[in-house]
């Protein structure tokens, strides 16, 4: 069967090449002819459109192919007329070609569409590119500007630090010689301003351990890692037990900076105790509460002077001054030391009025399972 139908259309490609070429009628016949003996040998209609198919690839002229068209037709009709007649299966197979010619010229327009849609993107995605590398550069150039500008901040803050720690301590110094010479001679009133000079130089050391603090959290890159916030905190409270007693919930772990977010709950806890009031012992009440999944709500409630009006507001920057300097020692850099600490953290603070007296410092950090 293979050897047959090989052969046919061996003469298919044959009689279709003359018929293409000179477009004789008689050439045409063959057509008939092979139609019918493919017919004879159990040729498929879908196998004898192969076989065009093959014959007519060769051909390159137009009006050679439009003359294998009619070839086509003509060896067609041969199939279609065993059902219905020769003159209805012209007539169909013309619709058809002509369908077919329809469906190819939308198909075209279709591609011609889409290709231009394409372009179209390409230059959108092309100037949409451009501008967020614009935007990147841009950010990229302020980010620089910004490290520059807080590494110059940190320098300023470190080298302000020593130049006020060294005086300091020798004013200390000599101030505890002189009350240690004259201490059975000193009247109540020198006594008396030996302390205050005391605290002032106090506050004078702490002024410059925090800015030596700020300096280290201005510029310092967090090193993120899961810190348990309890044993944390532990470790702080027990270097302040001196200053006064703290109650504390369980605290979950967080995903922070273990060295700076010890600085942050140093100072948080210190301000509390120090702010006690009037007859009061001094404590801090620390505790955490779920916030939005994502992160953990820290309190840390110090029952002392409660804030004055507007003074929420002012925690945005420095520390509120609600004590006397002569009263509690406090530089005012603290919550700015906070704030660094918080923002490298993705975190917030807010300083309110406590119910029954004192002041709540509430923050947010990222819990350890969120990966930011």
């Amino acid at each position: 069967m293979t050897a047959a139908r090989d052969a046919l259309a061996g003469d298919y490609a044959t009689a279709l090449g003359a018929y293409a070429a000179q477009g004789e009628e008689t050439d045409l016949i063959a057509a008939f002819q092979l139609a019918r003996a493919g017919m004879a040998l159990g040729i498929s209609l879908t196998e004898i459109c192969e076989i065009h198919q093959a014959a007519a690839a060769a051909l390159a002229d137009a009006t050679a192919q439009r003359r294998a068209e009619a070839f086509l037709l003509e060896t067609l009709t041969v199939y279609d007329m065993a059902l219905r007649g020769h003159l209805d299966t012209n007539r169909q197979l013309s619709q058809e070609v002509e369908e077919r010619q329809r469906v190819e010229e939308d198909l075209r327009r279709a591609s011609f569409a889409l290709a231009r849609q394409r372009d179209n993107l390409e230059a959108e995605v092309q100037k949409r590119t451009e501008q967020v590398v614009a935007v990147l550069d841009e950010q990229h150039r302020s980010n620089f500007a910004l490290r520059l500008q807080n590494r110059e901040q940190a320098e300023f803050a470190l080298a302000l630090a020593e130049e006020l720690a060294g005086p300091a301590d020798a004013l200390v110094q000599g101030l505890r010689n002189l009350e240690a010479e004259l201490g059975p001679e000193l009247s109540a009133a020198a006594r008396k301003l030996c302390d205050r000079q005391a605290a002032a130089l106090s506050r004078l050391q702490q002024l410059a351990d925090d800015l030596h603090a700020h300096s280290a959290t201005v510029d310092a890159a967090p090193e993120m890692a899961t810190v348990p916030l309890g044993p944390l905190v532990a470790s702080v409270l027990d270097d302040l037990q001196a200053e006064g007693e703290a109650t504390v919930t369980p605290l979950p772990d967080i995903r922070g900076d273990e060295i700076q977010l010890r600085i942050l709950f140093r100072h948080l806890a210190g301000n509390a105790l120090k702010n006690s009031g009037p007859g009061q012992s001094p404590s801090v009440e620390i505790s955490c509460s779920a916030h939005d999944g994502k992160f953990a709500a820290i309190t840390l409630r110090g029952h002392g002077t409660r804030l004055s009006g507007g003074q929420e507001e002012s925690a945005q920057g420095r520390f509120p001054a609600i004590h006397p300097p002569a009263r509690h020692a406090g530089t005012g850099l603290g919550l700015a030391i906070c704030r660094c600490i918080l923002a490298r953290h993705g975190g917030t603070l807010r300083l309110d009025p406590a119910e029954g007296g004192g002041t709540s410092a509430r923050l947010t950090l990222p819990r350890a399972s969120t990966r930011r």
